[in-house]
């Protein structure tokens, strides 16, 4: 697994609002689902997905590391139904 070098963001609620600020995003880690079907989805500035994920299990993680980071100029996470979600940053 790829290491990463910033504290990543540690989500467990749905953002309300897009935090603001350019992010470079490496990856991401979604830990300890509740039930199998629990989701989570993370958008940018534009309402477009940058990533989702739907669990076969309880506790079944979800990894994605990107061979690039990807740039964008904002993000929310706008559906989370359990668990924690970590946001590498670059």
């Amino acid at each position: 697994m790829a290491t990463f070098g910033n504290v990543p963001r540690v989500v467990s609620v749905a953002d309300t609002v897009v935090q603001p600020g350019e992010i470079t995003i490496g990856g991401f880690r979604w830990t300890a689902p509740a039930f199998g079907g629990d989701t989570v989805t993370v958008q940018d500035d534009a309402g477009h997905i940058i990533w989702s994920a739907t669990t076969s299990g309880a506790n079944i993680d979800q990894v994605e590391h990107f061979p690039r980071p990807r740039r964008y100029p904002g993000h929310k996470v706008s559906q989370i139904t359990s668990g924690i979600l970590f946001i590498y940053r670059e």
